[in-house]
């Protein structure tokens, strides 16, 4: 398959992101005869590029404050947006 240049919106009351990155979907469980399987993987999302379009940057600050691991947080909300559209 491989990853994609894909784009997803992440819309807050505050502000407004636009996240490009590598888009790599999941695997589906293959199951195999004579108890062998395969158990699939999950989609994947690698932040290239982010941009701010509506808001300020302090909005994205307070937003992301205490947050550990930010960019993995941006990431997994990515990759609802990209596996909902």
């Amino acid at each position: 398959m491989g990853a994609h240049l894909r784009t997803a919106v992440i819309k807050e009351p505050d502000f407004v992101l636009e996240v490009s990155g590598y888009f790599e979907e999941g695997e589906d469980e293959i199951i195999y005869p004579v108890d062998n399987a395969y158990p699939g993987s999950g989609s994947t999302f690698e932040i290239n590029h982010v941009e701010l379009t509506k808001g300020s940057l302090v909005d994205v600050l307070y937003w992301l404050d205490g947050k550990k691991n930010c960019i993995q947080y941006m990431e997994e909300l990515c990759l609802d947006y990209l596996n909902e559209y």
